[in-house]
């Protein structure tokens, strides 16, 4: 009788055993079907993508003026860094990524309408096989993120900000599929920057006139003459004949005015205004004042300033080996 109750307490132990290892391995089947319909379900797993940076860019339109440590001031082309990435979990191959890109004036202007194609406001560096429209970006094997920069190309009339849009056409590996999962809500397969208009309307009738020289002061930056009046220093003065500046009828964008006057030796000198800076260039060089003393200026360049609202020009020029020297006009008439 005691081995029977033994023998069915032992089968007791067996059954529950079996029991028990049949709910692990059903539970162990049921999680793992969960996980396997997951992975499934989710689009970041086994999913491989490029997208662009999350941030839209904006940059103001080329040839900003840039002051130096020394007070120097020169032109410097504006650009942003625009940033094109990859997800996937084997970057070990070479992925050739193709972007279409358009470009067009934002606002209607007296210039451009809105919509009009301004492609030619835009350049890039750090791409390939550059073309009207498109072009190609290269990630080598290991590499998530390939960095490449716009930069705008400056003009010098106000016909508004342009919009820039890179859109993300094919890969060379069809594996990668363009932009992010729909389900994040913002697939970044089209990046926008926008180039903003430094130029305002000016009405150079307002500037026309005569102008007196209020000073020769040598520039901030000028080790050897800093602060130095030519007149009262050196006696190199005026000879108080007004200078006359009338708009230049040549110029169809209405920023280019004539200077001319006694004091100006060898010939009458060209500026340009640089309207919303309040800047101005002077795209004629080698004049000479009162005859005594010859200055230069680089060409083009952007030489000085203007204030609207007192009605002076300050330019900035060379006097012989001396350094720079700021030449500040009035409007008098």
């Amino acid at each position: 009788m005691l081995q029977k109750m033994i023998k069915a307490m032992k089968l007791r132990s067996i059954y529950k055993l079996i029991y028990s290892f049949g709910l692990i391995m059903l539970a162990l089947g049921f999680f793992s079907a969960c996980t396997e319909d997951d992975t499934v379900k989710n689009p970041f797993v086994n999913f491989d993508y490029v997208f662009w940076g999350s941030n839209d860019l904006s940059v103001t339109e080329g040839n900003a003026l840039v002051t130096s440590a020394s007070g120097q001031i020169f032109a410097a082309k504006s650009g942003v860094n625009a940033t094109l990435s990859r997800f996937s979990r084997d970057v070990s191959d070479v992925l050739t990524v193709t972007v279409n890109f358009t470009a067009v004036y934002q606002i209607d202007s007296d210039f451009f309408s809105a919509g009009e194609d301004a492609s030619d406001r835009v350049v890039f560096s750090g791409v390939e096989n550059l073309t009207a429209n498109s072009f190609q970006i290269t990630f080598q094997p290991g590499e998530y993120n390939k960095l490449f920069r716009v930069f705008s190309v400056d003009d010098d009339f106000a016909a508004g900000n342009v919009v820039v849009e890179l859109t993300i056409a094919s890969t060379s590996i069809p594996k990668y599929a363009v932009g992010k999962p729909e389900v994040t809500l913002d697939t970044r397969d089209v990046k926008t920057i926008i180039i903003e208009d430094d130029d305002c309307p000016i009405d150079l009738s307002e500037w026309e006139g005569e102008y007196a020289f209020a000073a020769i002061i040598g520039a901030s930056y000028n080790a050897s003459f800093a602060g130095d009046n030519l007149c009262t220093d050196f006696g190199i003065c005026p000879s108080g004949a007004p200078l006359t500046l009338v708009a230049n009828e040549d110029d169809p964008l209405g920023l280019q005015a004539i200077l001319s006057g006694p004091d100006l030796a060898t010939r009458p000198m060209t500026i340009e205004f640089v309207t919303c800076t309040e800047q101005v260039r002077i795209l004629t060089s080698g004049h000479g004042i009162l005859g005594r003393a010859a200055w230069g200026a680089q060409q083009g360049a952007a030489l000085g300033t203007f204030d609207s609202e007192r009605k002076t020009l300050n330019l900035n020029f060379v006097l012989g080996t001396n350094g720079d020297f700021v030449m500040t006009l009035v409007k008098i008439n």
